[in-house]
């Protein structure tokens, strides 16, 4: 798989795997324990998938950035109310 595959892999699987979570963030209280694991559960399924990928720390950014996107707009689209 050549690099760009892998990157494009990684970005999609990091935000389709957190949307549920923003969505699950945004129902619970903030700074309660479901509002940091909502945050946190994903982090090592993250650093799995790019360590399967054979991808090195220089792609945590691009993780990172797909992570919290995801998360934001998890919260706004699957908001409660909204």
């Amino acid at each position: 798989m050549i690099l760009f595959q892998k990157a494009v892999l990684l970005a999609v699987s990091v935000f389709l795997l957190n949307l549920p979570f923003g969505a699950w963030r945004v129902r619970v209280p903030n700074r309660s324990l479901r509002w940091f694991l909502a945050i946190h559960l994903p982090i090592p399924f993250l650093f799995w998938m790019r360590t399967w990928l054979g991808m090195d720390a220089r792609w945590i950014l691009l993780s990172l950035a797909f992570a919290i996107t995801a998360q934001y707009l998890g919260g706004r689209w699957f908001a409660p109310g909204s």
